[in-house]
């Protein structure tokens, strides 16, 4: 089954829907091409919550990979982290930590709701990619984290939102993925 066709069976299954999608650690670049699915085929708005890539790295490789930028807003939880002298960006909140849950969860809410009202249509769903959960742990203890992302989906789920949360098929990260999993509509492992 080919990467569209997942997103075509999540919707035909669930309509809007939560999937977490566990990746073999050597394939990082494959949310672009469910991103690229959303934004360009399907021509949805989107959240991109990074906490992996600084906002310009992954700007430069959606770009060249032809995604359109118009449908997305980012929410870098790394870049001000690393680099405190970050510009403003038109489609980008720059959060200062990536331990800082509560102001992260705040403002993908608030990108959520902003690119909804972005729609011609209310009922044309938002959606929602974290990039990736596994890396949340660097910086939080587990139960934070798990209580994050339960947060996190009811949210996606009381706002309609597809919702696709990337992780790594890690030892290290197994429990959260199975919690996570059981939030979720589906678990895709993928590669």
């Amino acid at each position: 089954m080919g990467d569209s066709d997942l997103i075509d069976e999540l919707d035909e299954s669930f309509g809007n829907w939560v999937a977490v999608v566990i990746r073999n650690p050597n394939q990082p670049q494959i949310s672009s091409v469910f991103v690229k699915k959303l934004a360009n085929a399907r021509n949805l708005r989107g959240v991109y919550i990074t906490i992996n890539k600084p906002f310009d790295i992954l700007q430069k490789a959606f770009l060249k990979s032809e995604i359109n930028m118009e449908n997305l807003y980012f929410v870098d939880a790394i870049t001000k982290h690393i680099n405190e002298k970050t510009e403003n960006k038109e489609n980008c909140s720059f959060i200062n930590s990536p331990s800082n849950l509560t102001t992260l969860a705040i403002t993908i809410m608030q990108a959520a709701k902003m690119m909804q009202a972005k729609n011609s249509s209310k009922e044309t769903p938002v959606f929602i990619v974290v990039d990736s959960m596994n890396t949340f742990l660097v910086y939080n203890d587990e139960t934070t984290v798990k209580r994050f992302f339960h947060f996190l989906i009811s949210k996606a789920r009381e706002f309609g939102c597809k919702c696709l949360l990337f992780s790594a098929d890690m030892n290290e990260v197994a429990s959260l993925n199975r919690l996570v999993g059981d939030f979720s509509d589906k678990v895709i492992e993928y590669g």
